[in-house]
């Protein structure tokens, strides 16, 4: 019996664990990104809402900074917003240049992975 439980917990999808090494200032606006390691070693960011682009305006985005690796092996990368643009953006999209994610929902201090948010990270 305890070896069928184990097998049905396996199957049970495993939510993603946020690395402690990311953090969010106070007032930064930012996200970040669990890269697959199947993807190249620069991840851009492309973030936009209905009226403006903060990100270059040109696409594939501007760098995002490589800041550890989580447990289960793979690069965790940081957008931070630097302009001067007080909204913040409704869209995000990460990519290697030849690999992108879908169009994701921007959530400050969000964590994101190839398969969407997984959770956010608070402001210190």
């Amino acid at each position: 019996v305890a070896d069928q439980d184990a097998v049905v917990e396996g199957q049970e999808p495993q939510p993603t664990a946020i690395p402690e090494f990311c953090t969010v200032a106070a007032g930064e606006m930012c996200a970040f990104f669990e890269a697959p390691s199947s993807w190249g070693t620069t991840i851009k960011c492309w973030a936009w809402n209905d009226t403006a682009n903060y990100t270059g305006g040109t696409w594939p985005g501007t760098d995002c900074t490589r800041i550890g690796t989580a447990a289960n092996g793979k690069d965790v990368w940081k957008w931070s917003y630097s302009g001067t643009l007080t909204t913040r953006p409704t869209g995000i999209i990460f990519n290697d240049g030849q690999n992108q994610t879908a169009d994701l929902p921007f959530q400050n201090g969000g964590y994101y992975t190839e398969e969407g948010l997984q959770g956010t990270v608070s402001a210190e």
